[in-house]
C-alpha cells in the first residue's frame, strides 16, 4: 500500500487507507481495558512526580554537598522535611 522512492518519501495513498478493513471493540470491551489501564497510568503519573521531586532534590543538594557547604546529616534533615 506505500509508494514513493525512498523511506523517507514513502506514503500512503487515501483511498488505500480508507480501503483497510478496522476492528472496532464493544464498549464492554472498552471499558474493560480502560478500568485495567487506568490505574497504570495513574501509578506512572506519581512516579513521574516523584522522580521530578527527586530530581530537584539532587540538583539542589549535590553541589552543597560536593562543595562541603552542606554536610551529609544536614542534607538527610533537610530531604525528610521536604519528602
Amino acid at each position: 500500500m506505500v509508494t514513493g522512492t525512498s523511506g523517507s518519501h514513502q506514503r500512503v495513498k487515501p483511498d488505500s487507507l480508507l480501503s483497510m478493513d478496522i476492528a472496532i471493540p464493544s464498549l464492554l470491551l472498552i471499558q474493560r481495558f480502560t478500568d485495567m489501564v487506568q490505574p497504570l497510568f495513574r501509578k506512572a503519573a506519581l512516579h513521574t512526580d516523584e522522580s521530578r521531586t527527586l530530581a530537584a532534590l539532587r540538583d539542589t543538594l549535590l553541589p552543597k554537598l560536593l562543595s562541603g557547604e552542606l554536610r551529609v546529616e544536614e542534607a538527610a534533615r533537610f530531604v525528610q522535611r521536604s519528602v
